[in-house]
């Protein structure tokens, strides 16, 4: 302390001169001193307490033995903006002949080519759904690293075996879309030609209604002379012959309406095909979802298994150096605080133990001990002036307890011995 003294302060050169011997003594209070070395007593052993602690620390993410150390990972894919009934036809209006209510032609040629457009724009976007489910892996899996981890043997054997049958269905997942667009406009194609053959038999209104009342009045002319026979044998045969012609007559309309009926069916049959053929694309489009989040779940999964398997190797090199950190600490506090004690000791200092909270505040543990303020006394900082001998003199205290510093030269007697002749 007092080699600190004089290296704190500027000694006069009356007093201090080179190559001479000097005896140096410190005056202290023992007061000061006392509380000096309590204060710093409580904190080296607070700090001693929390450094062992901190050895026996368990790791924050450990897994117990038989609990599942990769935890799946779901990555959900929702085509909410593809349900696909947009892609449909409506067969609801078709009539009895091609031209009632609409034109059957004009209606089925613009619906074809809207629904074409909508294919296409349906495709594109299930994209944007898969754009956010790569968009929320990237941003999970950047969650996930800078964690450490601690796991035993056997629990890192079953994370590389977890982490090869992850990789294996990474590699062998079918994310391809099962629609192909040629495909579909080759069939609507077909649909298409198959849907106008059906429409050109089939009869505009005015010749449905002109060519079936012809039918009719000629039919009814074969039961004309049928029923002028029954005039002469009365007036009761007229009206039974008159409601046999208007009977048959009735039938052949109605053969005639269930004609139109079955030609109806058919063109209505023949546009469902184009409606049957949008089901199967919202099926496989919804299909493709499903592997989507699969895939996703599973690449999300494996990052997190990753994730561990980087935290366990990152844990065994940071544990090295905080381990080897605590240790010096532990060694160093051990010798400061016994330093202390005999310090203490020397000068009949009673100790005063207290504890000391927050440890942090005073304490760095990444910090070595030479350069940790906790094993230094605390400075003073030149508040306090002390005699230099007893001339008057004045220097700095680099603490409070040092009260006075007196430096006396010592005198060197040599004993000359002549040489004998």
């Amino acid at each position: 302390m007092g080699i600190l003294t004089v290296a704190v302060n500027h000694i006069p050169a009356s007093i201090l001169q080179a190559y001479k011997l000097y005896r140096m003594q410190i005056e202290v209070s023992k007061e000061e001193l006392g509380e000096t070395l309590n204060q710093h007593l409580n904190k080296m052993e607070a700090a001693s307490a929390f450094v062992q602690t901190r050895l026996g620390m368990k790791p924050e993410n450990a897994f117990e033995d038989g609990a599942r150390i990769v935890e799946k990972q779901r990555i959900p894919v929702i085509f909410t903006e593809v349900s696909g009934k947009d892609l449909y036809i409506s067969t609801k209006d078709i009539g009895l002949s091609r031209d009632c209510p609409a034109d059957e032609l004009m209606y089925w040629n613009t619906s074809v080519r809207e629904k074409s457009d909508n294919v296409e724009r349906y495709l594109k976007m299930p994209r944007r759904a898969v754009d956010r489910a790569a968009a929320q892996v990237k941003s999970r899996a950047e969650s996930f690293f800078d964690e450490e981890y601690e796991l035993d043997r056997f629990q890192i054997e079953e994370l590389e075996e977890e982490l090869d049958t992850l990789e294996l269905q990474i590699l062998t997942s079918d994310t391809r879309s099962t629609v192909d667009g040629k495909q579909i406009q080759k069939k609507v194609n077909e649909i298409d030609r198959k849907v106008k053959k059906d429409i050109a038999v089939r009869m505009r209104r005015g010749v449905v209604i002109s060519t079936g009342v012809l039918i009719l009045l000629v039919y009814l002319m074969g039961y004309i002379p049928y029923m002028f026979n029954s005039l002469r044998n009365g007036g009761g045969a007229f009206a039974g012959a008159l409601g046999i012609s208007l009977g048959a007559t009735l039938i052949v309309a109605i053969g005639g309406i269930v004609a139109l009926v079955l030609l109806r069916k058919q063109i209505v049959a023949s546009m469902e095909r184009f409606n049957d053929l949008m089901r199967s694309v919202v099926n496989s489009v919804n299909t493709s979802a499903h592997k989507y989040e699969e895939y996703f779940s599973t690449l999300c999964t494996y990052m997190k298994a990753q994730s561990i398997y980087a935290g366990v190797t990152k844990r065994k090199d940071a544990v090295s150096a905080r381990v080897q950190k605590l240790r010096t600490h532990k060694q160093a506090l051990r010798t400061t605080i016994a330093r202390d004690e005999e310090l203490a000791a020397a000068f009949g200092i009673r100790r005063a133990a207290a504890f000391e909270k927050n440890v942090t505040r005073f304490f760095d543990e990444d910090k070595v001990p030479k350069d940790n303020r906790l094993y230094y006394y605390e400075i003073d900082g030149g508040k306090t002036e002390i005699p230099l001998n007893t001339a008057g003199d004045m220097i700095w205290a680099p603490y409070k307890f040092i009260t006075g510093l007196k430096i006396e030269r010592e005198d060197l007697y040599e004993d000359v011995k002549g040489e004998e002749s």
